[in-house]
């Protein structure tokens, strides 16, 4: 029994390496397929350092600017 269960946490469980908090991308809808590669969550740390990944089209990029409020 103990090998049937360690088997499924390790098929089924996800484990950060890192504390904090599950962000879920709400990208995923019913009957969508996700490629490899694509981003379904993120953990944000406890702290207030964070590292904000956007993907935009090019188009839209000559209006961003930097704010740090």
């Amino acid at each position: 029994m103990q090998n049937y269960i360690t088997s499924w946490r390790a098929d089924f469980i996800i484990v950060s390496p890192i504390d904090g908090t599950l962000d879920y991308s709400g990208r995923i809808k019913e009957n969508n397929l996700v490629q490899p590669g694509d981003r379904l969550f993120a953990i944000i740390p406890p702290e207030n350092d964070l590292e904000v990944m956007i993907e935009l089209p090019a188009r839209a990029s000559a209006k961003l600017k930097e704010d740090n409020q």
